[in-house]
């Protein structure tokens, strides 16, 4: 209870200074950046963002970070329709293709000292065909999981914009380390 009173005078600093329209461009401090998924266009599409503008994917050891991994989970309906299709496929030795049908998530984890601050998830549903002997350069993710990958920074970045918690956090830091130079 103690850490809710003490976290109140942060956010409600952090709202009035979002209300004022005369202040520059906010960013958060400097921060690393690791991510599951190779598409560099996540990374500058986020470091594009002026409040993600200290982002950096060589910056280790920093106890601001940025985390963006992905998963699959397979649907109840898409684990027995790969099972069968697997048990087919491998039946006839790879001539009939495996159709998976799994959901995508994409997780965006801002965290502090190992502790995640701000956590915002994306899921999309997607059904595959793929054949066992083909080379996958998508990881698993299919070229239309790729693209949708790559659309979702543009959702995070706005829903960062307006979370307190990221607003208060570049408030501490400026209350303790000053005003970063530009």
């Amino acid at each position: 209870m103690k850490k809710l009173y003490a976290a109140i005078p942060l956010v409600l600093m952090a709202v009035a200074a979002r209300a004022d329209d005369t202040q520059p461009a906010r960013s958060l401090p400097a921060m690393g950046y690791l991510g599951s998924v190779s598409a560099d266009e996540i990374y500058d599409q986020l470091k594009a963002e002026p409040l993600f503008a200290k982002l950096n994917k060589e910056l280790v050891g920093s106890p601001v970070m940025l985390r963006v991994t992905h998963s699959l989970a397979p649907t109840p309906g898409g684990k027995a329709s790969g099972l069968a299709s697997g048990l087919l496929a491998a039946g006839t030795l790879g001539i009939i293709p495996v159709v998976t049908n799994n959901d995508l998530v994409v997780q965006y984890e801002v965290l502090v000292n190992g502790t995640v601050l701000a956590s915002y998830s994306y899921r999309s549903n997607f059904t595959r065909s793929f054949n066992l002997w083909s080379k996958d350069k998508t990881n698993g993710l299919g070229a239309d999981g790729v693209a949708w990958v790559r659309s979702t920074p543009p959702q995070f970045m706005a829903a960062a914009r307006e979370d307190a918690k990221l607003l208060a956090l570049i408030d501490e830091y400026r209350y303790y380390f000053g005003s970063p130079a530009p």
